[in-house]
């Protein structure tokens, strides 16, 4: 049994990310839609025109190991994998994944993008095992 879902708080932050997901994924939800979502939840809103493109690339699924952090993490001291771990598992298992949206935009860039590149694998994951990705 996928461990969390039964948690009341944590299902009903999964139903909205769904809504605003299928918001960008033009009524679907995608990796991509996913990815962007909470690339503006902790980035804020990308630049309408001329801006420089984003630097802030998703690994992709290959790329990550049995943690639930990319491959690139191990190249980054153990204190930033566990303060992303510990922020993940708090937010998965108290059902806050939009506090730590929130709250990852006042950390080290470095942190703020594995979370961005975690949380975005940890949904799409969540969202294939549901049946709602296409």
């Amino acid at each position: 049994m996928e461990q969390g879902f039964e948690h009341e708080a944590l299902e009903q932050e999964m139903k909205k990310l769904e809504g605003e997901i299928r918001d960008k994924g033009r009524g679907e939800v995608t990796r991509e839609a996913i990815h962007q979502t909470i690339e503006e939840k902790i980035y804020g809103p990308a630049p309408l025109m001329g801006g420089a493109s984003s630097p802030r690339e998703t690994a992709t699924p290959s790329e990550w190991t049995s943690s639930s952090l990319p491959d690139y993490a191990k190249d980054v001291s153990p204190e930033v994998r566990l303060r992303v771990e510990n922020l993940l598992d708090t937010a998965w298992h108290n059902g806050k994944i939009f506090d730590l949206l929130k709250a990852v935009r006042d950390e080290d860039p470095l942190i703020m993008k594995l979370t961005h590149d975690a949380i975005t694998e940890k949904l799409y994951d969540a969202f294939r095992k549901r049946g709602i990705l296409k």
